[in-house]
């Protein structure tokens, strides 16, 4: 596990603009679970690749990784996101139909339960920026349930997010992994956060002839919170 510095203000760069390496990020990465597995979840592949490739492109004194048992339903529930400006969560998610607060993310731990949308509601926090690179195995797909996502993503923002990243779809966790490393890549190298994942999707297109289909990079969007 890497520990990031005690946190200081977030800076803007010469235009203006947010810092994102002023920022402090936590990376989590989760493979499996035996609770993902008891829900009828294959395990991911580059789920933790992805958490530390991500870290890698961050500022090293600015960036904490949390990957298998370390990126647990306990840490996460106990304070562990508190102070963190971006978080990005590689794992399983799982929608049920009509039980948007039952929409559930798989994290890591041998008997943990995993975490529900409600309880992610209840978190107190205060991120510029929460990733979510989840990914619902195909075989969970069910008629008529929305994408286990927009229920994750709603209740990020209602805690104190400020953007949220997620795909409408199950991702394709290779894919997934480039497109998060290619996303930070560029936001760290100026771009707005929106920009950001326009050209990462764009990078993801051209890096395989299969990934240009869309169904590798089109469907992740950024969402903020609704303000009337």
């Amino acid at each position: 596990v890497l520990v990031a510095d005690a946190p200081r203000p977030a800076t803007p760069d010469s235009r203006g603009r947010l810092d994102p390496g002023s920022l402090r990020l936590l990376a989590l990465g989760a493979d499996g679970s035996a609770a993902a597995a008891e829900a009828g979840l294959e395990a991911l592949r580059h789920a933790e690749d992805e958490a530390r490739e991500v870290c890698t492109v961050w500022p090293s004194d600015r960036a904490s990784l949390s990957v298998g048992s370390n990126a647990s339903r306990d840490a996460f529930l106990s304070g562990n996101l508190t102070g963190h400006d971006v978080i990005h969560i590689s794992s399983h998610a799982k929608a049920y139909q009509g039980l948007a607060d039952q929409t559930t993310l798989y994290l890591a731990g041998a008997s943990g339960a995993p975490v529900t949308a409600a309880e992610i509601r209840e978190l107190d926090l205060d991120a510029e920026l929460v990733f979510l690179s989840c990914c619902e195995a195909m075989g969970g797909i069910r008629r008529g349930v929305g994408p286990a996502h927009a229920g994750l993503a709603r209740s990020f923002l209602s805690a104190g997010a400020r953007h949220v990243i997620a795909s409408g779809i199950p991702v394709d966790d290779r894919a997934a992994r480039v497109l998060a490393r290619s996303f930070y890549s560029h936001w760290l190298s100026g771009a707005t956060v929106e920009d950001a994942l326009r050209m990462a999707q764009l990078d993801v297109r051209n890096a395989e002839p299969s990934w240009a289909h869309p169904y590798y990079w089109a469907f992740y969007q950024v969402m903020v919170p609704y303000c009337s």
